[in-house]
């Protein structure tokens, strides 16, 4: 990369994902995401859209290859990303703060008071400070 290239947030390198025995859902994916750059996956049904999204967040390993995120494997970078599901997980016994803040928790490497922080933060990005 030269001096004007921009910096890499999201790097796939040679990755493949494969469920159990069947055929991959993703092969020898190559990719770069720069920092500030708005990217969207659009495609059919089934066409590996959710998988690449699991393998960024680190909530799925890939099969083969390499995942870097802000230069950090998927797993570190948790706290630096987020990730919405495009069906409803929202808990209904929770408050919209405490959704919020639920990954950052099931983590159990953030302490209470940080999280309290970074989830005050994110809402207030999206304008729902309020909630």
């Amino acid at each position: 990369m030269g001096p004007e290239s921009p910096v890499p947030m999201i790097e796939f390198s040679g990755v493949t994902k494969r469920y159990a025995n069947g055929a991959p859902v993703l092969e020898a994916v190559d990719f770069t995401v720069a920092k500030g750059e708005f990217v969207s996956f659009i495609g059919p049904s089934g066409c590996g859209k959710s998988t690449v999204l699991k393998l960024i967040s680190g909530l799925t390993p890939p099969s083969a290859g390499t995942i870097s995120v802000d230069a950090m494997t998927p797993k570190d970078a948790r706290e630096t990303i987020s990730y919405i599901f495009q069906d409803a997980t929202l808990l209904p016994w929770r408050t919209v703060r405490q959704n919020v803040g639920f990954g950052l928790e099931l983590e159990g490497l953030v302490p209470k008071d940080r999280r309290q922080k970074k989830t005050a933060a994110l809402l207030q990005l999206v304008g729902l400070e309020n909630v």
